[in-house]
């Protein structure tokens, strides 16, 4: 897949990329899940037994103490090809906050009086933020908060 994602380069399909990375993630998920139900009888059996001093101490390498990681194993792989879904919500909430500026008014229902385009660029910032923490940890949480950054300006 990392291969496809570099041979595409900046050229790939968001939605392509966002459902290649969310079925990564949810097949990560079941391998994660399957190991943990396969192995745990298996750990807790091995723990009880080294408590009771049954396990000889040449031999406690050789058995697994706990389940290996295999969540997030293959989707971080997908972190350095996150340019394209990073531009296109920057886009999106450009849009989205140049709209709403242009329909402001004055939130008078509230005890605050807020502008209804802070409002609303709020909720869509919070939106991106969720959505990228699903999909990235690193370098896209990072390139996020420079969007983020780049938009609150463009708000003032």
């Amino acid at each position: 897949m990392t291969l496809l994602l570099e041979q595409a380069g900046d050229r790939v399909e968001v939605p392509i990329l966002i459902k290649s990375l969310q079925a990564t993630i949810k097949f990560e998920d079941k391998m994660q899940e399957e190991l943990e139900k396969e192995f745990q009888v298996e750990i807790t059996e091995f723990n009880r037994m080294r408590e009771k001093g049954l396990i000889d101490p040449g031999q406690e390498g050789v058995r697994l103490e706990r389940v290996p990681r295999v969540k997030r194993t293959i989707s971080d792989s997908f972190e350095q090809h996150m340019k394209p879904y990073i531009r296109k919500e920057e886009e999106e909430l450009k849009q989205n906050i140049l709209k709403s500026l242009s329909q402001d008014q004055l939130e008078r229902n509230s005890q605050l009086k807020v502008f209804s385009s802070s409002l609303f660029m709020f909720n869509h910032i919070k939106s991106v933020i969720k959505r990228s923490a699903d999909y990235s940890r690193n370098q896209g949480i990072l390139e996020v908060s420079n969007l983020i950054r780049r938009s609150l300006r463009l708000y003032a």
